[in-house]
């Protein structure tokens, strides 16, 4: 439906996209460009500021490692501004907001680490399931890693 990831932070994408959701109740910004995704999550926030709209960002349990000590520095940077953004708006009762912290998630961006990772479709089920629970109870924040992962020394497992 829109154009590939390298064009997701072009402002013509954005406004195309802020048209598009109007009539949506939900927006998971899951955006593949990730400067592209902390842009849309600002944005969508203000479009959906006093409705009850929901915004799903999935961010990274990288964003919780020193970006200055990464090969993943500009990744870990616009990670870290996602929760940030969450955050300062986790007290607004709207929209309503679900910040995932995944970890790596078997996905093409994450093949460059050999390292046991979280089945998409499991994820997906578990963020449907958060979704629809949201009349009854409203998570902010949640934080999913595949068990037992040492994140310690996750640099091992790069294999760039």
């Amino acid at each position: 439906m829109f154009p590939s990831h390298d064009t997701i932070c072009k402002e013509q994408t954005i406004n195309k996209i802020l048209d598009v959701i109007d009539s949506y109740d939900i927006f998971i910004n899951n955006a593949y460009h990730y400067t592209g995704q902390t842009i849309l999550l600002e944005k969508i926030i203000d479009c959906w500021r006093d409705t009850d709209k929901m915004i799903v960002n999935i961010s990274s349990k990288m964003s919780y490692l020193n970006a200055e000590r990464s090969g993943h520095k500009d990744y870990i940077l616009e990670k870290q501004k996602q929760n940030q953004i969450m955050k300062q708006n986790i007290f607004k009762g709207t929209p309503k907001l679900l910040n995932v912290v995944t970890g790596l998630v078997d996905t093409e961006m994450s093949s460059i680490f050999k390292a046991p990772k979280l089945d998409a479709t499991e994820l997906a089920r578990l963020i449907v399931f958060m979704v629809k629970s949201r009349s009854k109870i409203s998570v902010q924040e949640l934080v999913v890693d595949v068990p037992g992962l040492d994140w310690n020394d996750i640099g091992r497992y790069n294999v760039e």
